[in-house]
């Protein structure tokens, strides 16, 4: 007998806490794409929802806690809406941008916990962005306080920067009894996303240069070039998809070089450049020096007659 499909997601904000449904073509296996990673994560919930029992008659807490960490778009957020669904379980999530003080940590924890939901998962989504707006003590007294004050529950914290965080404090049996790395996909998981783009198959030398194209895109990447390939479907424009996806990786590769990111072929120009006669790197520069010496005058002497102009206006009003 399959489990019930949990439909709405639970958001917490200071205002109130929104309702949003969740789309209904998601899929466990589409939510987590790593097998390795699915099995652990749905092996550890199922023990979880099977414990209840054992737990009550052994005197014990039925709950458990799991901290994801990694790269931005790596299924983080994913993973737990794919726990709600295998489980069958209501997902409540609390934004770390959300929380600016202890007391709307404490306010927040305090809702989801009391809404009469049963059993339920509760997603500390980025608790690097809550932990460095309090004091360490305080932060950590909330969550037990929030761990202890409910039965029945899954509780997940995500993070980009798990080194800002202190792991010997949040990792530990009573808090986050396991670690799960997510990582942006593999080669065969980009091949297998590429295959479900709605745009005509690529032959085989087509799919592998793209799998290539998208070695540093995220799982969040390619939502949005799914997005785009049925916006261009949608709009009777599928002979674009292509030359829409073109512009989405030059896209890409700016944002990367704005973010510090060298592109493959910026690495190549370095790689090339380093090879050269020292000679030339020294004439070129010499080059630039001379070139910036006489704009510097250029642009001097146009100040000059401009100030001229003024002075000349001003004496003979």
């Amino acid at each position: 007998m399959s489990t019930p499909r949990p439909l709405i997601l639970h958001r917490w904000t200071p205002e109130k806490t929104v309702e949003m449904p969740l789309p209904p073509y998601l899929s466990q296996e589409k939510l987590i794409r790593a097998e390795h990673l699915r099995s652990r994560l749905f092996e550890t919930a199922t023990h979880l929802k099977n414990a209840q029992e054992a737990c009550e008659s052994l005197g014990v807490a039925w709950r458990r806690g799991l901290f994801f960490f990694g790269p931005a778009g790596s299924g983080k957020t994913a993973a737990a809406q794919a726990l709600a669904l295998h489980l069958g379980w209501k997902l409540l999530v609390i934004p770390g941008h959300e929380i600016l003080s202890p007391l709307q940590l404490e306010h927040a924890l305090a809702e989801v916990c009391s809404l009469q939901h049963g059993s339920r998962i509760i997603l500390l989504e980025n608790i690097d962005r809550m932990y460095p707006k309090m004091e360490p003590e305080v932060f950590f007294d909330l969550l037990d306080e929030g761990f202890s004050s409910v039965q029945g529950a899954l509780w997940i914290a995500t993070t980009k920067h798990a080194s800002v965080l202190p792991k010997a404090q949040l990792v530990r049996p009573g808090r986050f009894d396991e670690t799960f790395r997510f990582e942006s996909p593999s080669s065969p998981i980009r091949a297998e996303l590429i295959r479900e783009l709605p745009m005509p198959p690529p032959d085989t030398e087509a799919l592998e240069a793209l799998v290539d194209r998208t070695a540093d895109l995220s799982y969040a990447h390619f939502e949005e070039m799914r997005s785009l390939c049925a916006q261009a479907i949608i709009t009777n424009r599928e002979m674009e998809i292509g030359l829409l996806l073109e512009d989405y990786f030059a896209d890409q590769l700016l944002a990367r070089e704005r973010a510090g990111i060298l592109s493959d072929d910026r690495e190549r120009l370095d790689a090339r450049i380093q090879q050269m006669d020292p000679r030339l790197l020294l004439a070129a520069m010499d080059m630039n020096d001379s070139l910036r010496r006489v704009m510097e005058k250029v642009l001097g002497d146009s100040l000059d007659r401009i100030n001229e102009a003024k002075t000349a206006d001003s004496l003979t009003n």
